[in-house]
């Protein structure tokens, strides 16, 4: 008989953790740092420095590139978009290559193939744009809004298609595939071989304007911005005009802002693959009846569910890791999962119409330090007969240790259990040790239905 009483266990736990933390201003303490990473090369390696103005126009200055070109910039506490200009120093005096990174983790190169995604993205812009990638880095924050990240990762994929296909003959050559080779997200070394071969071909690019020109193998390159990009899909995202998947994009209105970015194609594959977790079924009255299921991910955003596709209508991923790691979001159009690390999830559907739920139901209701949090209802779950029975999952390991939790080291205590057939009470004490130092009392009454 699965009581669910040992998962409300820890889940009320991190929940009174929750509240306190927030309540305190606190947590900071666990906050988990980011970056991005990334090679910076016309060909041969760059040598010189990065800067990065993040969408709220935050700048990291005299970020170094080091040998090979290989560059890292921490991220933590920015708000992706982010633009990135390279400046060479040395015997690179007077080069200058402009990026984007689109996460606050990943790899994200500094190439004139992404000077040129940037400038076929201001462009894009149309009217009101900078006039040059100068203005546009120096007044980045006034033409990005991190809500609309979803249509700037779009208009990129878009960009980076139209530059393959006007060097698909180069990519081919180099042994790449053009159709969905991703040269931003790709990492690579300045070798002459793959990405690097074709770097080392485009010489003497200029953007006047709106007017590109440069060289491809020491010859004038006609480069045409509206060259037919069908079949296109970069990283697996569909780049436009050729069908399939569809851009993948991230509804941020649906989480805390700066909370989430969309999720790069690296990031994708990283969350490929199957999962088995918890699937809770709403039947619309905030009722939830929980079951066991599995769930598959691929590379290209396809979600099955518990063998039902499902097609996703926004893919996102934390900006900053937390309890669990890093943790995809899929929502659809009658529900959401949430995919973890350690390969399992949990999610919620919506139950079909005239759907029943399961006989039993729950209501929790719970005080933390003498403040109420809204009532909890969940079906599906068996009652207990006897106090024996409905303690026994609560007070077989009354005292849990929280390592790192929310950012926080502390003691979850059961004080007290009861039960009286029909509705059982339950305190307990969360003592704080790390970053605060305090003892939370709370109570929860579980009243069967």
């Amino acid at each position: 008989m699965r009581t669910f009483l040992d998962i409300f266990k820890g889940w009320l736990s991190l929940l009174a953790l929750a509240v306190v933390l927030t309540g305190c201003g606190g947590g900071d303490g666990g906050t988990a740092s980011t970056s991005i990473s990334g090679t910076a090369a016309t060909g041969a390696a760059l040598t010189g420095t990065i800067e990065l103005v993040d969408a709220n126009g935050v700048v990291r200055s005299n970020q170094p590139i080091l040998a090979g070109g290989a560059f890292t910039i921490d991220t933590t506490g920015l708000a992706p978009p982010f633009i990135l200009r390279a400046t060479g120093s040395g015997n690179d005096a007077g080069i200058i290559l402009y990026s984007l990174a689109d996460g606050v983790t990943g790899i994200f190169n500094i190439t004139p193939l992404t000077q040129l995604a940037v400038e076929l993205l201001r462009q894009r812009i149309g009217g009101g744009a900078p006039v040059d990638l100068a203005g546009m880095f120096a007044n980045w924050n006034a033409h990005v809004d991190p809500d609309q990240l979803a249509t700037m990762q779009a208009w990129l994929l878009q960009a980076q298609a139209t530059i393959n296909a006007n060097l698909q003959q180069q990519f081919t050559d180099a042994g790449l595939t053009p159709a969905n080779f991703d040269f931003l997200r790709t990492a690579f070394v300045p070798n002459q071989q793959g990405l690097d071969a074709v770097l080392d071909l485009i010489s003497g690019l200029t953007i006047a304007g709106n007017t590109i020109t440069m060289n491809v193998g020491g010859n004038p390159f006609n480069f045409n911005i509206n060259i037919d990009i069908a079949g296109f899909t970069i990283g697996g995202g569909n780049a436009g005009g050729g069908g399939g998947a569809g851009v993948l994009t991230c509804d941020t209105s649906l989480f805390q802002p700066n909370a989430v970015h969309a999720a790069s194609a690296q990031e994708l594959t990283s969350f490929a693959g199957n999962y088995t977790g918890d699937l809770y079924t709403d039947d619309g009255a905030g009722n939830f009846t929980p079951s066991a299921g599995t769930a598959a991910f691929d590379a290209n955003g396809v979600l099955t569910l518990n063998g039902q596709a499902k097609t996703a209508t926004s893919i996102c991923v934390d900006n900053v890791a937390g309890l669990y790691g890093a943790v995809l979001y899929v929502h659809f159009a009658d529900g959401h999962v949430d995919l973890f690390a350690n390969d399992t999830f949990s999610g919620s559907i919506s139950a079909p119409a005239g759907g029943g739920g399961a006989a039993g139901s729950l209501t929790l209701s719970i005080m933390i330090s003498g403040v109420a949090a809204a009532d909890i209802n969940i079906n599906g779950v068996t009652k207990p007969t006897t106090q024996a029975e409905f303690c026994a999952d609560m007070t077989s390991n009354s005292s849990t240790s929280l390592s790192n939790a929310l950012g926080a080291v502390g003691t979850f205590t059961i004080n007290s259990c009861s039960y009286n057939g029909s509705v059982g009470n339950v305190s307990a004490t969360l003592a704080i040790v790390n970053p605060i130092a305090m003892n939370v009392p709370y109570s929860v009454v579980y009243t069967y239905n």
